[in-house]
């Protein structure tokens, strides 16, 4: 199935992309993070699944997709957007905004 189809579908409107992680972030982190005090309150958000993506060399890439529970919970983690974790800027987006594998 192409990519551009299932990016249309349900789910991927509750996943993000998150770019510019720590290399050394764990999902433990980054569910840290989307729960954090970085917004006042912080948000309420059920996170389904974090997928930590590793380069061609194994290595972390500094990049994750997180599966909310539902869409409210996806719009909340987008609030993120731009927000920092540690020393590092850490850029939040719809996993639909970016174009899967050939």
């Amino acid at each position: 199935e192409p990519a551009a189809s299932r990016c249309r579908m349900g789910d991927s409107d509750r996943k993000v992309r998150l770019r510019g992680l720590p290399f050394r972030a764990t999902e433990d982190d980054i569910r840290a993070f989307l729960k954090s005090e970085a917004h006042s309150p912080a948000p309420e958000i059920s996170i389904s699944s974090v997928v930590l993506e590793m380069g061609s060399d194994g290595r972390p890439s500094g990049e994750a997709v997180v599966e909310l529970a539902t869409l409210e919970d996806a719009e909340k983690a987008l609030t993120f957007h731009q927000s920092n974790m540690g020393h590092r800027y850490v850029e939040v987006q719809k996993l639909s905004a970016y174009p899967g594998p050939p």
